[in-house]
């Protein structure tokens, strides 16, 4: 009976025996950065910008330290440019491609913790080939209307706001700016012109582009 009661009670002391730190739980290891690093390609002579995201258990992760290490294009072209991931896990790094050919970007992501992590994605610059084809020509109408005014539309395919000139020839050959304006969103604009030729025909040269100083194409009309 006392060996018994000598063993419930040994085996009640180990039950409430404190952990030792051996039987401690394992610390959780801090999950690795994650990133994704896009080079777009370009064109030589311009800018490219590429985009690292990082995150952390699927979160963004912000402060982390960041090095763009650049190659090409060119065999002698490098650059490195240090950064800080924002709010959103986002960081970026802008260059200039001074020559075609292809260029690789690797981004180092340092966490708290100092560990490394990277990333390599490639890109390539093309060089930019001068578009000789010919532009839309405005679509111009014009009628004569019945109190002797002409009114006259332009279409067009360029975007909403391109700037459009109205213009009268002249006999010499010449022509004088009447009207300016800008397309609307569907690519229109009107105008009613007093005509002052009365039964004779009028000319009218219209020249429509991006800007002023840009004109991409014009077009004539004959208005009796």
């Amino acid at each position: 009976m006392n060996r018994v009661v000598l063993l419930v009670l040994a085996l009640a002391l180990l039950l409430l025996a404190p952990l030792g730190p051996s039987a401690a739980a394992p610390a959780v290891a801090a999950s690795p950065p994650v990133l994704v690093l896009d080079v777009p390609d370009g064109l030589a002579s311009y800018s490219a910008t590429a985009r690292l995201t990082v995150t952390i258990d699927g979160a963004p992760a912000a402060g982390l330290a960041v090095t763009f290490l650049r190659s090409g294009p060119g065999p002698d072209v490098t650059e490195v440019v240090d950064g800080v991931t924002d709010e959103t896990g986002l960081a970026t790094y802008a260059f200039r491609l001074d020559s075609s050919g292809p260029y690789a970007v690797e981004a180092q992501v340092t966490d708290t913790e100092g560990v490394v992590t990277t990333a390599r994605d490639e890109g390539y610059a093309h060089l930019r080939t001068p578009c000789r084809c010919s532009p839309p020509r405005p679509d111009l109408r014009a009628i004569d209307a019945a109190n002797g005014d002409d009114r006259v539309l332009v279409r067009h395919e360029l975007a909403a706001g391109a700037w459009v000139k109205l213009m009268r020839k002249r006999p010499d050959g010449g022509a004088v700016p009447i009207r300016y304006g800008t397309l609307d969103r569907d690519g229109r604009i009107a105008w009613r012109v007093r005509d002052r030729n009365a039964r004779k025909g009028t000319w009218y040269l219209v020249k429509a582009g991006p800007s002023e100083d840009t004109v991409r194409s014009s077009a004539t009309i004959a208005v009796r």
